[in-house]
């Protein structure tokens, strides 16, 4: 009888669990795990994490491999809607440096978890619009590099046109290292709901590649938004971008650098222009090296500074540009953006400038802001 119970109870446990590729799992779970270690498949040329993990991960067995999962499970599964997954990080490191996996302050292993994380995450919006008036298109690659592809989501009205209409690419921020294309939805739903096409997108970011491809890649969405426009019903000649922070930056490089073949990068539509009609910065960092702001704040200026900064390379025909600016921001001075206002003008480059009083660096999550946004490229698309 003892023995008819023990079987019992292992047939049990065994509709429980299951072991996919070495590791025991729920069987609720067994599903979840393969779409996740595809994913971390596909990133691999971009993250390294499991090269590092074959590299720097001593005496790996069933508990690494449950802590591992317990890393991508959050960021995949459990809180995929966080602008940072380096709550998880800590608990991955902390784990295998406790269970004698890891070698503490390892950079490398550190450095290629973090980037995965991020590309795992979802992110979330600060606000939404709802979706009477837009149809929303996901998860469209739109510049492949080294094998690895960066997304966008594209924003149609639903109310067709009989005319192509303008399109507006909005860029997130974070310093260039954190959030995803997310962040930005409600900005394109708002704008999208109002007639106008719009995309929100990823792109590579810090750690895993310098601020130079960052701009790179921007302008890869641009020319893959002209080279789809007339299938989705755009304008071709009216594209514009915004973003706010480092999305603001690189709207700015978007406004002032077309025609430097260096910034062009290989992100696919080769020989379509990446020139845009109008730009909308959210708390710009011009890159002015003027005093120290964002992202130089002391010491030498990084060696990429000049190549892709906004402001030493405006020059005449470049794109309209509003600058909104909160008057309090302590992160990038209010000072970037009349620079980078007066030296447009004094280069015969139209250009509004507006501070929003009592506001520091995030102010611009609003419905209120797109709005103000929206009747900037109202002004740029529709009346010149």
């Amino acid at each position: 009888m003892k023995l008819f119970f023990r079987t019992l109870s292992i047939l049990y446990f065994s509709l429980l669990v299951s072991v996919v590729h070495g590791i025991e799992l729920p069987k609720a779970e067994k599903k979840l795990y393969k779409a996740a270690m595809k994913k971390v498949d596909e990133i691999e040329c971009y993250s390294h994490f499991l090269e590092n993990e074959k590299k720097f991960i001593k005496n790996r067995d069933n508990r690494y491999d449950q802590i591992r999962w317990s890393f991508i499970k959050d960021v995949c599964y459990d809180n995929p809607k966080v602008s940072s997954p380096r709550k998880a990080l800590n608990q991955l490191v902390k784990a295998c440096v406790d269970g004698g996996y890891l070698e503490p302050k390892n950079e490398e292993f550190t450095k290629s978890s973090n980037i995965l994380g991020y590309e795992l995450i979802t992110d979330y919006p600060k606000f939404t619009v709802a979706p009477d008036n837009y149809n929303a298109l996901r998860n469209i690659a739109y510049s492949t590099v080294d094998g690895y592809s960066q997304h966008l989501d594209l924003f149609l009205p639903k109310q067709v046109s009989k005319k192509p209409v303008p399109c507006v690419i909005f860029i997130h921020g974070g310093g260039w290292a954190v959030h995803k294309r997310a962040w930005m939805e409600g900005h394109a739903q708002y704008v999208a709901s109002k007639g106008y096409a719009a995309a929100t997108i990823d792109y590579r970011m810090l750690n895993a590649v310098d601020p130079i491809e960052c701009v790179k890649d921007a302008k890869a969405a641009v020319r893959w938004i002209r080279a789809n426009a007339k299938k989705y019903g755009i304008d071709p000649n009216r594209i514009g971008a915004s973003g706010g922070s480092a999305g603001a930056h690189l709207s700015a490089m978007l406004a002032t650098s077309y025609g430097d073949a260096d910034l062009e990068g290989v992100g696919g539509n080769a020989g379509i222009s990446s020139e845009i009609q109008a730009a909308v910065g959210f708390a710009t960092p011009a890159l002015t090296g003027n005093r120290f702001s964002w992202p130089w704040r002391k010491g030498e200026q990084p060696e990429w500074f000049a190549t892709i900064s906004p402001y030493k390379h405006i020059t005449e025909g470049d794109a309209p540009m509003l600058f909104l600016h909160g008057d309090k921001d302590g992160l990038v001075i209010p000072d970037d953006a009349q620079d980078m206002h007066d030296r447009m003008i004094a280069c015969g480059v139209y250009s509004e400038l507006e501070y929003i009083k009592g506001k520091g660096h995030v102010f611009y999550m609003t419905e209120e802001i797109a709005e103000r946004a929206l009747a900037f490229f109202k002004k740029i698309f529709e009346e010149n």
